[in-house]
């Protein structure tokens, strides 16, 4: 409960807040907003994660504080001496890599949780979890008015303001409830908060290599099920032809799920050590035990995987596996593109 992580953060000087691999808005929103708050309670705070900032976050007031691990002895001091270590937007030890994971989890300080995921793991000392709420941010929102009324300000509130909007997809998936709305309102007027210079910087800052990229996987672009399923994948040759990185490839699956008639929609990334594979869905199509069953975990209509095989092998194995944990009934198996488009996916594949 709040109560709880309030009455264990009273207690500390030196605080850790860490979050998720490949973080997002709402990882950084949530950190950021609660590392700004608790050092206005006169704590020490380290913030540190074992990814850098996304660039379409840095712009955020006091995301430069924001270290990535990189092992050297003043951070494993500062770690050394944390009274808490608070993880956010995150139910696994896994999702803060490889390089954190254990050096957190064998710290003597208080591990505390806040999260919005289903089914956290059960190692935290501490926690205040929400499951279903929008964001992370929702969370670290309510924290902060309970332990101080007075302090949102405006890094603080911009802050949340962008863990919401980013996880609620611009206040359009499911869990955008009149709470969400209330508290947004709190934020704007309270924290005077921009929401178009966040849309500005958080949505419409791609790279150059972005519309190559996104022209190269759209052609993937497969319908399986009568048009209920769609997929698309990313190649590790696609972002190396298209000088691109992961980060480009944020949002490509709304194009999937924007196709008329599809309720499920799914990315392959290939990387270095197998494929991860992102679901998404509309209401009435769960992905979330989907995802547990390979491994992975989430939300009801987002989640994701890891599977250590080829993109290929993923593919067959989620195609079988989809009526079973989605509802979505069988269709013939033929692909809804054109036959040429087949090709190209086959050889992208194979190579």
């Amino acid at each position: 409960m709040v109560e709880d992580v309030i009455q264990v953060l009273l207690a500390c000087t030196d605080v850790v807040i860490t979050t998720h691999v490949r973080p997002d808005g709402d990882a950084i929103g949530s950190q950021l907003a609660l590392g700004l708050f608790l050092q206005e309670q006169g704590m020490r705070v380290t913030m540190i994660n074992a990814d850098p900032v996304p660039s379409n976050l840095a712009w955020m007031e006091g995301a430069e504080a924001i270290e990535v691990f990189a092992g050297d002895l003043g951070q494993l001091h500062r770690l050394s001496k944390a009274d808490a270590i608070i993880f956010v937007d995150l139910n696994a030890a896994h999702r803060v890599g490889r390089s954190l994971e254990r050096l957190l989890r064998d710290s003597p300080a208080v591990k505390v949780l806040i999260d919005h995921h289903r089914k956290p793991e059960q190692w935290f000392d501490c926690t205040f979890v929400r499951e279903g709420a929008a964001a992370t941010g929702m969370l670290v929102y309510d924290l902060i008015r309970a332990w101080d009324d007075s302090c949102l300000h405006s890094a603080m509130a911009t802050a949340l303001y962008v863990a919401v909007v980013t996880d609620t997809g611009m206040f359009r998936y499911t869990t955008t409830t009149p709470a969400v709305h209330s508290a947004v309102a709190c934020m704007m007027e309270r924290g005077n908060v921009d929401p178009s210079r966040v849309h500005s910087e958080v949505f419409e800052t791609r790279s150059p290599q972005w519309p190559h990229l996104l022209s190269r996987v759209m052609k993937t672009l497969t319908l399986r099920f009568g048009g209920k399923l769609a997929y698309i994948v990313i190649t590790r040759r696609m972002l190396r032809e298209c000088a691109a990185d992961h980060q480009d490839t944020e949002g490509f699956v709304d194009f999937a799920l924007a196709v008329d008639g599809v309720q499920v929609a799914l990315v392959f990334t290939e990387t270095s050590r197998g494929v991860k594979v992102s679901f998404r869905s509309k209401r009435g199509y769960p992905v979330d035990a989907w995802a547990r069953a390979l491994g992975g975990g989430g939300h009801r209509n987002a989640a994701g995987a890891y599977l250590h095989s080829s993109v290929d092998a993923a593919i067959g194995r989620l195609l079988e596996s989809a009526p079973r944990h989605t509802g979505i009934t069988f269709a013939p198996m033929e692909d809804l593109i054109a036959g040429e488009d087949v090709a190209y996916l086959t050889a992208l594949t194979s190579s």
